[in-house]
């Protein structure tokens, strides 16, 4: 009796993407799950070494599993979404290093450069979330230029007299003697 070997983790994955297919489902990592699609990942598989990238999502806050947050793996078709646990999975990733991004409405997006898939091997990415920020008050500023002065008593001539009298100045009046109404001090 022949002794079976164990299955591989790419022919494990193939199997249940067909499985899902036949089921009349489509699996949540949004990639091509035609024939054409699954066949193409399976020779890409066969030619080079491929991982895989998971993780969870939680909220940074609460530390409470995020649904439906997007995750892009940036400069790929490859996106994929987190369950109700928060989980989310890339398998069958070409060995190399990946920017993925992490996006959910109210939250500010994440990104994480850098993402190393080496072959046969599960890469672990956990990501906290935080929230996005928003004022919900009113808030007014305003400023003048100059700061208000109260006005001071006196005619216009009484600051000009005063300005004048406060620099040295000497006054020469052509018949000598200053018109009549202007007293010198």
């Amino acid at each position: 009796m022949q002794k079976k070997e164990p299955r591989s983790a790419k022919t494990s994955v193939a199997l249940v993407v067909a499985g899902l297919l036949l089921a009349g489902t489509t699996p949540s990592w949004g990639w091509d799950c035609s024939l054409d699609g699954i066949q193409e990942r399976e020779q890409m598989a066969k030619e080079s070494h491929v991982g895989t990238i998971k993780g969870r999502i939680l909220d940074y806050e609460t530390q409470e599993f995020l649904d439906g947050v997007s995750v892009t793996i940036k400069d790929t078709d490859w996106n994929a979404r987190s369950d109700s646990e928060g989980t989310y999975v890339f398998p069958g990733i070409p060995v190399g290093y990946y920017v993925l991004a992490f996006e959910l409405e109210g939250y500010y997006t994440d990104t994480r450069t850098d993402v190393s898939v080496r072959p046969d091997r599960i890469t672990f990415l956990n990501v906290q979330m935080l929230k996005a920020r928003s004022i919900t008050e009113e808030v007014r500023v305003t400023a003048d230029y100059f700061p208000k002065t109260p006005d001071k008593p006196g005619s216009k001539m009484q600051d000009f007299l005063w300005t004048i009298s406060s620099f040295p100045i000497s006054i020469t009046f052509p018949n000598g003697a200053p018109p009549e109404g202007i007293s010198t001090c």
